[in-house]
């Protein structure tokens, strides 16, 4: 999947809508050409042209719309992935949070399918990188010689009686 930055969400999506209608439309013409074609010249037509004109319409109409579906899910968090939670620029490097949080909040710091994504933006690109996947609420983050340190919330410490932290390389 390519997870580009929130503020890029909205542009990609519009901008895969775009390709689609513009790749729908060359392949109308192409089909309404082929059509044309093959009912100018009945005299010597081909059963192999109608052959080849009723499967390029069937692709045309059964595939497409298959291909749009596709890019449209592939591209960002989805539409029912984690949320945003927070967005942080430490020493030049964005991060993102994003949480999948419980139903009804939940008061022991985790349950079932709580979890959080950290992502790093590339440098040159309006993208992020999958850096980690947590299952613990994330108090804070701060980067110390290069690493990506993160901090279990107060609660969570409370609640499982010990200290949670997490060092990763960042590069």
């Amino acid at each position: 999947l390519i997870n580009y930055i929130p503020t890029w969400e909205i542009i990609a999506g519009i901008t895969i809508v775009s390709l689609f209608f513009i790749t729908a439309i060359i392949w109308l013409i192409f089909l309404i050409n082929l059509w044309t074609n093959n009912a100018k010249n009945r005299s010597a037509l081909k059963s192999m042209d109608w052959i080849k004109s009723i499967i390029l319409s069937i692709t045309m109409i059964g595939g497409v719309p298959i291909l749009f579906l596709i890019s449209i899910l592939s591209a960002g968090q989805g539409f029912m992935g984690p949320t945003l939670d927070k967005e942080i620029e430490i020493q030049g490097t964005k991060i993102f949070l994003y949480e999948n949080g419980c139903f009804p909040p939940d008061s022991s710091c985790e349950c079932n399918y709580y979890y959080s994504l950290i992502y790093i933006k590339n440098h040159y690109l309006p993208i992020m990188h999958l850096k980690t996947k947590i299952d613990f609420y994330v108090g804070d983050i701060q980067i110390n010689n290069g690493k990506l340190v993160i901090t279990a919330s107060e609660m969570c410490i409370k609640d499982r009686g010990k200290k949670l932290e997490l060092a990763l390389k960042l590069d």
